[in-house]
């Protein structure tokens, strides 16, 4: 019997990239990678450790602003973390974008949709590689205090406050 050994590897391929790029918690990451990213609209930066210390949950939200659909998304979570604090959820929000281009105009969509959460640039990529998440254009990571990543989601949902709302509460019990 023969086998075709190129068809076996492109199917053996397929099945890799899909398990590999659809879905949640593929990451093999347990322990957050620390950084410090300078704000992008302000002076200053964050150093993750010590701004998870400061809730009970930090949710971390990669995105890039080539993606209209992910700026949407994106813009939707603005109203979250006051979401959060009505349900009594312990959590807070970090942006990293991730796109070394349009930070101009990144900076005014911020501006204009009157985003309050921290929101960082990652413009050399360091920390989304990192997470792992480079290749994708909307990322999201739960991490606890104490920089254990508890769920990881890479790409974009519309339901993507519905699910971090989930997570969360999962966490919480």
């Amino acid at each position: 019997m023969k086998v075709n050994l190129r068809g076996l590897l492109f199917l053996f391929f397929i099945f890799i990239f899909l398990t590999n790029v659809y879905g949640e918690n593929k990451s093999d990451l347990s322990t957050a990678y620390d950084f410090t990213l300078p704000y992008l609209n302000q002076n200053g930066s964050i150093t993750l450790s010590e701004e998870i210390a400061k809730e009970k949950f930090t949710i971390l939200i990669f995105f890039n602003s080539k993606c209209d659909i992910c700026m949407i998304t994106f813009a939707k979570l603005k109203e979250f973390p006051i979401e959060l604090t009505k349900m009594g959820i312990p959590a807070q929000i970090i942006g990293i974008n991730n796109d070394e281009e349009n930070l101009g105009r990144l900076r005014s969509f911020v501006k204009q949709e009157k985003i309050t959460f921290p929101v960082l640039s990652d413009k050399l990529n360091t920390v989304s590689s990192a997470y792992k998440c480079a290749d994708y254009s909307f990322s999201s990571f739960i991490l606890n205090k104490d920089g254990k990543i508890l769920d990881v989601h890479y790409d974009k949902r519309d339901d993507m406050q519905d699910y971090l709302i989930q997570k969360l509460m999962k966490f919480e019990e």
